[in-house]
């Protein structure tokens, strides 16, 4: 989830800092190894809420910017 996160993110400019965001899911991963089971159910849960929330903002920001959605047709008469 962590990997999609980054995708969906914004990309840096910086080469050296894209080489370090792309190496960043998989140090998490290594980290995570040692860490309680539950605790990584809990942030694999939250990766994944903020994901689909990303996602409907994205899609709603969109619509606005192309001039859809219903206000927008109301305000005009």
């Amino acid at each position: 989830t962590m990997w999609l996160q980054q995708r969906l993110a914004p990309q840096a400019g910086d080469p050296q800092q894209q080489r370090l965001m792309r190496m960043m899911p998989l140090v998490f991963g290594i980290m995570f190894l040692q860490f309680p089971s539950g605790l990584v159910l809990y942030w694999l849960a939250n990766n994944i809420i903020t994901i689909i929330q990303q996602e409907i903002t994205l899609h709603l920001i969109g619509e606005r910017r192309l001039g859809g959605g219903k206000r927008g047709k109301d305000q005009k008469k």
